[in-house]
């Protein structure tokens, strides 16, 4: 750094921390004593053109291990506006306990031409010597952050290991009594009444309407403002409440849990019971069996790129169109929908195929001839089963092989993992140890090439030689065929004399002349182009649609 001549002021901002607020409404504080000892050291250096800046820069509360100070930001703000000369503080470590932090404040000082002085520390930033020193100095203070973050953690996982409450907000139910949780009566019966509640609802949304309706609400919490606010219950306040071992008088640390020194409010068998109750929700939405319409492999399918693609779904009249689309918001460049009858049908024969094969216990290294033959036997057994399972169990069965479905451009791939797939089809407890030979796939695979088409408004899924693996006709083929349909039967009476004309039509079926005028240009529609229609392979641009703007049935034929 460089220092200013002696012939030129030299503008001093004393700067001052304390890591805890404890004392700090003293008269005469840390804060204070600090900035009387920078004080008086700037006086003994007038001599050399020092003068201490009135506006003080004191960060009472904030630890010394980052630079999100107030104080320190607009003392960094001063710098940079050519404010100050020279910054004193009493020790480096009031500055900073961080090395990586102190060196980008050397360089934000060096920048700006600014000198260091630390009162009880004599060092010269000025020369290299001085830095080493002052580099040396700073590792022992992080050095001691460190040892001090380490000693207070033991300390914290001890005492909990004790069953000691160690701060945190208060939970409902219990108050704050010489540092030590104590039951709260009236607040403890509302948590009891939750549990009952929600065990007899069976549902967390019932309950929250039951709670709002009769303006139950939770404790009253200090806003900054110093207003008192009382909310009503959130569906996520209630699961926390619901969820809470605190309440059987158990503290949580870390993953496990310890006996508490304070009293339970919640008995444990009605605690039990709502974890049950939570548990069977929670596995019922996870499989669909709460859903209106399931989708079966809602959270299984992702795109090459390995973005999820979620259910989603239309409607049109009394009629329901499942997608599987990219999620929304995202950034990938290529978005899919794809229908979601043709995915789940693709995946479905891929799944089957997968447990009819011979050589199933291979691919699942399952060396004991014995569990091979087993495994084998159970997985027929599933194939025989599986259509004759609703949409919820098929879903259940695929979520505990871990099955996965990628789409790419040219391929859909199922895949499971081995070691899943064997303790299902083992009815093994848990997932069986299994060693997969040097150079086999971490998962079980199947694949199927396929290639996306635009057909009748939307993507369809195509095989290689362009057959239709799924859901043969599209819906906008199914409309075409309905109006062929229509269409003969009103060319029919126009030939038997029954109806006079199209205008006849239009006034007995109420459909307007242009629908008619439509529904007669089908009726020679070529039969073997109807056979393709119905067998799925009818031209994309052939739809009701396309109809309306064509003048004459050749241009359909062609």
């Amino acid at each position: 750094m460089k220092t200013k001549g002696n012939t030129v002021p030299l503008r001093c901002a004393i700067y001052t921390r304390k890591s805890t607020e404890e004392g700090l409404e003293q008269a005469f504080n840390s804060l204070d004593a600090q900035r009387e000892a920078c004080e008086a050291y700037a006086v003994s250096q007038r001599h050399e053109g020092w003068q201490v800046l009135n506006t003080r820069y004191d960060d009472g509360g904030f630890s010394g291990g980052n630079l999100t100070r107030p104080a320190l930001q607009r003392l960094l703000a001063d710098i940079n506006e050519g404010k100050v000369d020279l910054v004193v503080v009493y020790k480096i470590d009031r500055l900073t306990r961080s090395l990586m932090d102190f060196s980008k404040l050397v360089e934000t000082f060096d920048r700006h031409q600014t000198s260091f002085v630390s009162v009880t520390q004599h060092f010269n930033t000025t020369s290299s010597m001085g830095r080493l020193t002052l580099n040396v100095l700073l590792s022992f203070a992080q050095f001691e952050r460190e040892v001090t973050g380490e000693r207070i953690r033991d300390k914290v996982a001890a005492s909990k290991r004790k069953g000691m409450w160690m701060g945190g907000p208060v939970p409902l139910g219990y108050a704050l009594v010489e540092k030590a949780l104590v039951v709260n009566e009236s607040e403890a019966a509302l948590v009891r009444s939750i549990f009952k509640r929600y065990c007899q609802l069976g549902c967390v949304r019932a309950l929250q309407e039951e709670l709002s309706q009769a303006n139950t609400r939770g404790r009253s919490r200090l806003q900054r403002d110093g207003a008192t606010e009382t909310r009503a219950f959130s569906r996520g306040g209630l699961y926390a409440v619901l969820n809470r071992r605190l309440y059987l008088g158990e503290v949580h640390h870390k993953g496990e849990f310890f006996e508490g020194q304070h009293e339970a409010i919640v008995p444990a068998e009605l605690w039990t019971k709502a974890q049950v109750k939570l548990q069977n929700n929670r596995h019922q939405r996870r499989t669909g069996k709460r859903a209106r319409n399931c989708s079966l492999l809602a959270g299984m399918v992702k795109d090459g790129a390995g973005h999820r693609l979620i259910p989603t779904h239309s409607t049109k009249g009394d009629k329901r169109y499942r997608y599987y689309v990219t999620r929304p918001g995202g950034t990938e460049k290529k978005r899919l929908c794809l229908p979601a009858h043709d995915v789940e049908r693709i995946a479905t024969e891929q799944w089957l195929q997968m447990l009819s094969s011979d050589e199933l216990d291979v691919q699942l290294h399952v060396e004991d001839p014995t569990l091979g033959a087993s495994l084998r036997a159970n997985a027929e057994r599933l194939v025989r089963r599986w259509q004759s399972m609703d949409t919820p169990e098929q879903r259940e069965i695929l979520l505990q092989a871990n099955v996965q479905v990628t789409v790419n451009d040219r391929r859909i791939e199922l895949s499971s993992e081995p070691v899943r797939l064997s303790a299902l089809l083992l009815e093994a407890s848990k997932p069986l140890v299994l060693k997969a030979a040097p150079g086999k796939a971490a998962r079980v695979i199947k694949t199927v090439d396929t290639s996306f088409i635009k057909a009748a408004g939307e993507t369809r899924i195509l095989a290689e030689e362009t057959t239709v693996i799924a859901a043969a006709m599209t819906p906008g083929h199914k409309t075409l065929l309905k109006a062929i349909a229509q269409g003969r039967d009103w060319a029919k009476d126009l030939i038997a004399g029954e109806i006079a004309s199209a205008d006849d039509i239009s006034v007995r079926t109420g459909l307007s002349a242009a629908h008619v005028a439509r529904g007669l240009k089908c009726m020679n529609i070529p039969s073997t182009l109807i056979e393709n229609l119905v067998a799925g392979k009818g031209p994309p641009e052939l739809t009701w649609a396309a109809v309306r703007r064509l003048n004459s049935t050749t241009a359909i034929e062609r």
